[in-house]
């Protein structure tokens, strides 16, 4: 009976989370080319696939994964302004915190065409007065004259 007692309290244990099953990735994202910190870039955890955490991080560059269950993932990392980051086997271990600087490198230079088109504003003296038709008069007659 008692054997049976602390098999259960083993398992009530395991379940509540006194032996913790999930881990946390936590960390900041900054610049490669001067170290500065990137805000509100996304970073996203995936095993074969699937999304297994997703966040954003905040205006310090800062973010944090909880509840992430033991494994090998893949990481992502999303910034606007800056290539993607693509980082195979991050493995979280339960009951630990990963902590991990990501560094993005900004996107190459994107010259945009700018095609001049000259503003041509006739003066005043040089534009014809436009005169409408009368009512009697013929649309045909406007270009006969």
């Amino acid at each position: 009976m008692n054997r049976f007692m602390l098999l259960v309290a083993a398992g009530i244990m395991t379940s509540v989370g006194l032996f913790p099953q999930s881990g946390k990735l936590v960390g900041k994202i900054v610049d490669q080319a001067n170290g500065m910190v990137v805000p509100c870039g996304s970073v996203q955890l995936s095993k074969e696939g699937k999304t297994a955490g997703l966040t954003q991080a905040d205006l310090d560059g800062k973010f944090k994964l909880n509840n992430i269950p033991g494994g090998s993932y893949t990481l992502k990392v999303f910034c606007t302004g800056y290539d993607s980051l693509l980082i195979s086997d991050v493995t979280i271990h339960a009951g630990r915190k990963l902590t991990m600087n990501l560094e993005v490198s900004p996107k190459s230079a994107q010259i945009a065409c700018i095609i001049p088109i000259p503003l041509y504003i006739p003066r005043k003296d040089t534009v014809p007065p436009v005169t409408l038709p009368k009512k009697q008069d013929r649309l045909s007659d406007l270009f006969n004259n």
